[in-house]
């Protein structure tokens, strides 16, 4: 039993030590050709084991477009996420149509 423990202990700790989710920043890479209007990012739930962003944009055109992405989290796996949500999102510009969250 003392090794099942142990061997718990260790998995924690090192999806702690390698993810780094609480001292990394997350960056959300965005249309280059889109105004900013809003965005929310929620860790989804604590039975969810990643994060979930929404980005809000306009075209140049005046259409609104929603954007959604989700980035998979070790800690928030092992039920600790709200321990470990980054602290910043940094929005990139980019070329794509679309955004993709790296967190």
């Amino acid at each position: 039993m003392r090794h099942i423990s142990f061997a718990l202990t260790v998995l924690v700790f090192a999806a702690f030590a390698f993810t780094g989710d609480a001292l990394a920043d997350c960056i959300l890479h965005v249309p280059k050709t889109c105004e900013y209007k809003s965005s929310t990012i929620s860790t989804s739930g604590e039975k969810s084991p990643g994060y979930v962003i929404e980005y809000d944009c306009q075209q140049p055109d005046g259409t609104i477009v929603k954007y959604m992405d989700w980035d998979f989290s070790i800690t928030k796996y092992f039920g600790v996420g709200r321990f470990s949500v980054p602290r910043k999102t940094v929005f990139k510009p980019w070329d794509k149509d679309s955004i993709e969250l790296d967190c």
